[in-house]
């Protein structure tokens, strides 16, 4: 099966302006609510290319739309994220990528997918 392009977003941070997440506290928990049953309830692998990139690897069941939807509020607190979804095979991946001094970022994030996540890292 051919792989199906999803929009891709690649917001540049802004060169001069902090690298920081602007998501209020009190919303911490609803986020990582909509990470554990959007995303990583259908993880099945993930992938470090790079310390500024991580790879989800989501099975077929991920709805491209959710996950989409999800990283693209994401992308509105920390606007230094960038992502690039693929459909295809059975399966979506989203490709994660920040700049090299938001790296921390992802570290946490596979921690979370790891605490969350179906399988065992």
């Amino acid at each position: 099966m051919p792989s199906e392009p999803i929009p891709i977003h690649r917001p540049a941070p802004a060169p001069d302006g902090p690298i920081a997440c602007t998501l209020h506290p009190n919303d911490y928990a609803g986020r990582l609510a909509d990470f554990r049953h959007g995303v990583f309830a259908h993880l099945t692998g993930m992938e470090r290319p790079d310390p500024a990139r991580l790879r989800l690897l989501l099975d077929g069941s991920a709805d491209p739309a959710t996950v989409r939807e999800l990283l693209v509020r994401e992308q509105g607190c920390c606007a230094f994220l960038g992502f690039t979804l693929t459909a295809g095979d059975g399966r979506l991946v989203a490709d994660l990528e920040v700049p090299a001094e938001a790296a921390p970022a992802l570290d946490g994030l596979a921690q979370l997918a790891e605490l969350s996540a179906p399988w065992v890292a």
